[in-house]
């Protein structure tokens, strides 16, 4: 059993139940949790004015006034939490965060091009089976960075997945003799 000024103490740097709880060693704030913190609070006679709606209400992270980096509009941000706002509204986070150099999937090269490149120098049909309707681009080398026409192969979407597949012995040799000719070597 702990003294009133160990409670005390505690429960001025928190802000809510849950918080006192945590503080307490509770890793969860279920039933028997909530039902010790005020059964604590009752028989120590401790103040909860700072939490939830007092006077000197606690706030985990201070507010702050940000400028949104797409329409510069000014807005409430809590600083410092794990999911501070970066943009003023949803909106402008998808402008933000789903094109340009913020999205994760953005690539500032020239690989995004790679059909146009092979399309240029190659006749759009799978050199397989001459499928024309929807062909892929297979990259002979497997380096994604090497847009050369000489390593651009167009297959159709099945055997593009043989030649990624244990079934690549299947197709290796017409793909390599076309990739030779191509090339200029007899």
């Amino acid at each position: 059993m702990q003294t009133k000024e160990y409670y005390e103490n505690i429960i001025k740097e928190c802000f809510s139940k849950t918080d006192f709880a945590k503080k307490l060693g509770f890793n969860y704030y279920n039933g028997r949790a909530s039902r010790f913190v005020s059964k604590i609070i009752e028989e120590n006679n401790l103040s909860i004015t700072h939490f939830d709606g007092g006077n000197s209400k606690k706030i985990k992270y201070p507010i702050i006034i940000k400028k949104c980096p797409v329409c510069e509009k000014e807005f409430e941000a809590q600083f410092g939490s794990k999911r501070e706002k970066q943009t003023c509204s949803y909106g402008c986070a998808n402008k933000l965060f789903r094109s340009g150099e913020n999205n994760g999937m953005w690539k500032n090269d020239t690989s995004a091009h790679y059909t146009k490149i092979c399309f240029r120098y190659h006749e759009k049909k799978c050199i397989i089976c001459e499928e024309d309707k929807i062909v892929a681009v297979h990259h002979f080398d497997h380096n994604h960075e090497n847009n050369d026409p000489k390593n651009l192969v167009p297959l159709c979407l099945t055997h593009h997945s043989y030649i990624h597949s244990k079934h690549k012995d299947l197709i290796i040799e017409k793909v390599n003799a076309y990739v030779n000719n191509f090339r200029g070597i007899a």
